[in-house]
């Protein structure tokens, strides 16, 4: 039997979808509502090209109108210059983008080009300087020409091939039999993501525009095709201004200047060598993000004892320990809405994300769902199931193609049975977490003592043998 609830979510979602395309299409004023059409497309001044620089000055803002998503930013971007941002997940990189674009209007501050202030300018003289990439690039079921031309429409054929030789995606089109006249498919699924990124990448340079803007390009791309598409990112930040929005540090550290954003402020700034230096907070995520070797189709990770011993639970493990334990360590593969774990289901291993994007959400005390951080590169789980031997207090899902290491829940607790300092660390990080959970569920969090000593039985010596305590 057909289940209509699974066509009412998608007409749901899609209805929303389209109601911003027309907010955005009309011109609507966003930030009062979608009632309201307080800017037509061809109102404003027009915007000359941009020569000198994009300002951002003491910028904030909120979508509720309560807490603020971005609060007192102050930059400027130089024209001809590639700046990143980067950050945790719902630091505030994407609102960035989107107050640029003028898809909403600042709640303070103001946001200029070359010194006119964006609330003054039509957002067809806006857009058409600007080009953007989303993460999840939008392809019609029509020709790679047509999706090309799609933001100009009296593209020339000849200008269509030179934007497509400008992302390397020239010479596999003619190679296909319908060449340019080739159809893609509902959302470009006869092509590779790869292929879909760089007809995105096209369509967005037909139309030579001064501004790029880049929203997690390369967040659905294995290592391989990220190299190869990153590379043609720099090619074409020659004589244009980028802003890119990134997770993983791997695709700004080329930037010439890198913007690091938390809890919606701009906390840091710099090159990638003087970021590092800082040993701020660009410093700690590249280095939960260092230290994984991973094959080039993205299926397979290993992990150095260095990037281990950097995890604060085994930080006081002897190297004995470390190597045994990196050994134990299986990858783990899942694909865009794959689910990882479950919640209420027995935790059963810890997990470290080593690339990808995944989404968190539990259920709060009213039976609703909450949406919780996402969790991204760098990041583990699962020990606070563990510890508290019940079910999975969240449900994790795959955002983007997730790589994982795991390693069994019995094997991680006979890890620290004889590590007094260990089994500390990961109590009172289970009991962080599990407060955490407390504040949003609005329930206490719970001991299985009977499992949990059931799991530090009979652990095997060389996973304790360097410990002093031990006879």
């Amino acid at each position: 039997m057909v289940n209509i609830s699974d066509f009412l979510r998608g007409l749901i979602s899609g209805a929303s979808g389209l109601e911003r395309m027309e907010r955005v299409m009309l011109g609507a004023d966003s930030s009062a509502g979608p009632a309201t059409r307080t800017n037509t497309q061809s109102s404003g001044v027009d915007l000359p090209g941009l020569t000198q620089e994009i300002c951002f000055r003491d910028v904030s803002f909120s979508y509720s109108g309560a807490e603020h998503e971005v609060m007192h930013l102050n930059f400027a971007v130089p024209a001809g210059s590639s700046i990143a941002v980067v950050g945790h997940s719902g630091s505030g990189k994407s609102t960035l983008l989107k107050l640029l674009l003028r898809i909403y209007e600042p709640s303070t501050g103001w946001i200029s080009i070359d010194g006119v202030e964006l609330s003054a300018v039509g957002r067809s003289s806006l857009h058409a300087q600007i080009g953007v990439v989303l993460q999840d690039p939008i392809l019609l079921n029509t020709t790679v020409r047509d999706n090309i031309a799609l933001v100009k429409p009296d593209a020339s054929d000849p200008e269509i091939e030179a934007a497509a030789r400008a992302v390397d995606l020239h010479e596999t089109i003619v190679s296909w039999p319908q060449g340019y006249d080739t159809v893609v498919g509902e959302r470009g699924q006869r092509l590779t993501m790869g292929q879909r990124q760089r007809v995105a990448l096209a369509r967005a340079i037909v139309r030579k525009p001064a501004i790029l803007l880049f929203d997690e390009v390369t967040a659905h791309l294995d290592p391989e095709t990220e190299a190869a598409v990153n590379a043609t990112l720099q090619r074409l930040s020659a004589g244009r201004t980028i802003i890119s929005i990134t997770h993983r540090l791997a695709s700004a550290m080329d930037a010439d200047r890198i913007l690091v954003m938390n809890r919606g402020q701009l906390v840091e700034h710099g090159s990638h060598e003087e970021l590092l230096g800082q040993k701020g907070m660009y410093f700690r995520l590249w280095r939960a993000q260092s230290g994984f070797a991973i094959s080039a189709d993205g299926r397979h990770a290993e992990i150095t004892v260095d990037r281990i011993r950097a995890i604060p639970l085994f930080a006081t493990l002897g190297e004995r320990a470390l190597k045994s334990l990196k050994k134990r360590f299986i990858t783990e593969y899942y694909d865009s809405g794959s689910a990882i774990v479950t919640e209420g289901e027995i935790g059963a291993k810890f997990y470290i994300l080593v690339r990808g994007v995944a989404s968190v959400t539990t259920t709060g005390f009213d039976g609703n769902k909450l949406r919780l951080p996402d969790l991204e590169d760098g990041d583990y789980f699962g020990e606070t199931a563990l510890m508290e031997g019940g079910g999975q207090p969240a449900t994790v899902r795959a955002q983007t193609p997730c790589l994982l290491l795991s390693i069994k829940g019995k094997r991680f607790f006979k890890l620290i049975r004889k590590k007094e300092a260990l089994r500390e660390e990961v109590e009172q990080t289970a009991v962080s977490r599990s407060l955490d959970m407390v504040v949003r569920r609005g329930r206490r969090p719970r001991t299985n003592s009977s499992l949990y000593d059931y799991l530090l039985d009979d652990p095997p010596d060389d996973l304790v043998a360097d410990d002093p305590s031990r006879g």
